[in-house]
């Protein structure tokens, strides 16, 4: 059996090997989980026991933002190029400051903006539907429905939520289960999310309270936040129906005030969470460990994310 992996990345001008790094880093994690699950076994095929893919939908709003980005930066004053080297000096500095500021308003806030578009939104669900029909061609014939993580950050987060969601709600009008008919949503992993603020846009918390939910009793739904990042948000205080699908909103330590956003997928914590519980997961769709045992694991792992058992 094997077990399906999506990344979805975040804000920012991300080129198509964006995942590149991240998915050699989680392979490198996931071959040392299975081999201390496994001791004394033959090392377990990666390339066979995981299909992986990378969802790229920068490149949707990319051209829009790069003209807006040149508009900005040229309606900004030049440098100063006379009168003291102070002044010259304190003048390349403010310029410098303004040229970035532009870069964040038209690729950071740009991206959340653009997003709103239906005609991009659309845009970008084809993105992520053709990356799982490309995995599920990778797939063993005759496969069931396959687990799939889903492993987001940023506004990937909100664009993967909105996806299972849109779609989820699409089949249930036809009478069908899930979101997708050869696919569960076996975990969710949302790292440096800002889904808590886009509750503003259906009134408040309170009324935000339709969350997705994985479709496992094996499921997690991990939200890792680091506390220096500003964007990044816990989900469970959000109302009732959050808490109860959300497993946990687990502290991680990414990096420094605001560069830690951008590092979720660097650090050491988020992948071995990460590569943890897909490790278990591949070992229970392969029944290589006992039912007994799986759940034992499952208990453990459960409490490396702060969480107290079960009464």
């Amino acid at each position: 059996m094997q077990v399906g992996v999506l990344l979805v990345h975040g804000i920012g001008d991300q080129g198509p090997d964006w995942a590149d790094g991240t998915i050699q880093s989680l392979k490198a994690r996931l071959a040392s989980q299975l081999a201390a699950l496994l001791p004394g076994q033959p090392p377990v095929d990666l390339q066979q026991a995981f299909v992986i893919g990378r969802a790229h939908w920068a490149d949707v709003l990319q051209e829009h933002q790069r003209a807006l980005r040149r508009m900005l930066e040229a309606a900004h004053a030049p440098a100063p190029s006379s009168g003291s080297w102070w002044r010259r000096l304190l003048g390349v500095a403010a310029h410098e400051a303004r040229r970035q500021e532009s870069r964040f308003i038209a690729e950071f806030v740009g991206d959340v903006i653009g997003y709103r578009s239906p005609a991009t939104r659309a845009a970008i669900y084809e993105t992520i539907t053709s990356v799982l029909n490309d995995l599920l061609g990778r797939l063993e014939p005759g496969s069931p429905k396959v687990p799939l993580t889903i492993i987001a950050h940023s506004l990937g987060t909100v664009i993967s939520s909105d996806y299972v969601w849109d779609l989820t709600n699409a089949r249930r009008a036809k009478g069908r289960d899930g979101f997708h008919d050869r696919w569960r949503l076996e975990n969710f992993f949302t790292a440096g999310s800002p889904l808590a603020l886009f509750s503003l846009q259906y009134g408040g918390p309170a009324l935000f309270n339709q969350p997705i939910a994985v479709e496992s009793p094996r499921g997690r739904w991990v939200n890792l936040y680091d506390p220096n990042d500003p964007i990044a948000m816990p989900l469970k205080p959000l109302n009732e129906a959050y808490y109860r699908v959300v497993l946990a909103d687990a502290p991680v330590r990414a990096g420094t005030y605001l560069l830690a956003h951008m590092r979720y997928f660097e650090d050491e914590e988020t992948l071995t969470i990460i590569s943890r519980k897909l490790a278990l997961d591949w070992c229970a769709s392969s029944a290589r460990l006992p039912e007994a045992r799986l759940r034992e694991l499952g208990a453990h792992y459960d409490r490396t994310l702060g969480l107290a058992p079960a009464a």
